[in-house]
């Protein structure tokens, strides 16, 4: 049997891991958690987040990374849409939030919560049973909560 060279991705095991993520459903899991982008945009953050891990996947070190990537190999997946490394940098910064100054007696620090971001960390470690169900995160009381 002859494959056509077309079809040959220097990525092939991307292709296991995609159809894992679908058989797991983590696309309804991000879409469930981080909830939808708006009525008039193209790409979810389901799209840029799959195409971050993919790129990453693929041995990308850069967000420009994705062009070659989705150009050779995240089209062929089935069922999935790689938005663009613009689109990508302006998903990733709606998912930001900014840093605050923590001053002490010695030094400043910048520190970033990202509550909803950390939430959903913990929240895919559970998906993913990385993390046992009935977790209590320890933090400061402000930003304390059960999980």
């Amino acid at each position: 049997m002859f494959t056509s060279i077309a079809n040959i991705s220097p990525f092939g095991g991307i292709f296991a891991i995609d159809k894992q993520i679908k058989t797991k459903k983590v696309s309804q899991f991000i879409n469930q958690e981080l909830g939808n982008r708006g009525l008039l945009t193209t790409y979810s953050y389901t799209d840029a987040i799959l195409t971050d891990i993919y790129t990453v996947f693929c041995g990308g070190s850069a967000i420009e990374d994705v062009n070659y990537i989705r150009k050779n190999t995240l089209e062929k997946l089935k069922n999935f849409r790689a938005p663009s490394p613009d689109t990508l940098s302006r998903i990733n910064k709606e998912l930001s939030v900014p840093s605050k100054c923590l001053k002490t007696l010695n030094s400043e620090n910048l520190i970033n919560i990202n509550s909803k971001m950390n939430k959903f960390l913990v929240r895919s470690a559970k998906f993913f049973d990385v993390l046992k169900k009935n977790i209590i995160t320890f933090a400061p009381r402000k930003y304390r909560t059960i999980l």
